[in-house]
């Protein structure tokens, strides 16, 4: 069989799910399932060879897929900046505007001057604090962070990718609640970080059930439900942010599309810091906050 057969049996089960989009993912899939670009799966389907090893399991992705279970979650890996991090059901998928947060972060924290540190609230899988170090330690800059998350789930899944990007000697993983633990045990008085930087839940508690499945079912609501308002956790980040950060210390945040008003607010509301600004995603969006740390 080659892979233009086995594409149709793919369509045949992510049909009632995909509909006309259904061709187009089953390519995605076996694309995956084969390392090999969806380019190459659309062009020459009718000359990759597909022995029935392949077919089982293309077909058991697909069913899983068909329930809208997220690829990412059946492949066990998600791509991000600049390489690959494991994933799996408990952690927040990584996404692409995330990484406009690394990219600010790393403006933000090489202003300082000698070697820098940060800290990061609600890690996750870790994918934010490991680009951050490969990005500055690509530049030159020595750099060291801690990485917090309440969730043993995720913290499992962080300590793996730290290992898998070689980076023990320069990411501590931490089990914090942000909302109800203090910052002491993180930061000493001597040593001020940096940077606090942070991809929180946002997400208002009464929209997360009409979110896509891939989401509202399968993506752990610990890592989505950011309140009522979606802005408990920039609350939280304020009071963190005078605990941990040196004077003239940056924060850098992930926001939702609608929040930028709201969140400078919370900042400016506080006195503690100048500086606001809110930078766009690359569909025009806003999604990252920063702001200064100017006074406690």
């Amino acid at each position: 069989m080659n892979a233009a057969d086995l594409l149709q049996e793919c369509c045949e089960v992510l049909n009632t799910a995909f509909g006309e989009d259904a061709s187009d993912t089953a390519k995605e899939l076996l694309a995956e399932l084969l390392g090999v670009s969806a380019l190459k799966i659309r062009l020459n389907s009718d000359r990759i060879v597909i022995n029935e090893e392949i077919r089982r399991n293309a077909l058991d992705v697909c069913r899983r897929r068909s329930v809208r279970e997220p690829l990412q979650y059946i492949m066990g890996r998600a791509d991000f900046m600049f390489g690959e991090f494991l994933v799996g059901p408990g952690v927040l998928i990584p996404r692409g505007d995330t990484e406009r947060l690394v990219e600010k972060a790393a403006e933000l924290i090489s202003l300082s001057d000698g070697p820098v540190s940060f800290l990061e609230l609600c890690t996750g899988t870790a994918c934010v604090s490991i680009s951050l170090i490969e990005f500055l330690r690509r530049a030159g800059i020595e750099v060291t962070g801690v990485a917090t998350d309440i969730s043993e789930e995720a913290l499992a899944f962080a300590n793996e990718n730290r290992k898998m990007h070689g980076l023990e000697d320069a990411l501590e993983i931490v089990r914090h609640d942000m909302l109800k633990d203090d910052f002491c045990h993180l930061v000493s008085c001597e040593e001020k970080f940096d940077l606090l930087v942070m991809n929180p839940p946002y997400i208002r508690s009464c929209v997360i059930e009409e979110l896509e499945p891939e989401v509202r079912v399968y993506e752990p609501r610990l890592a989505l439900d950011g309140g009522d308002d979606g802005l408990v956790f920039y609350r939280a980040a304020v009071k963190a942010a005078v605990s941990v950060l040196r004077t003239g210390g940056w924060v850098a945040s992930e926001i939702g599309f609608d929040q930028a008003d709201e969140v400078s607010e919370i900042f400016s509301g506080t006195g503690f810091f100048d500086e606001i600004g809110v930078l766009s995603d690359h569909s025009g969006l806003p999604r990252v906050i920063s702001a200064r740390l100017v006074g406690r």
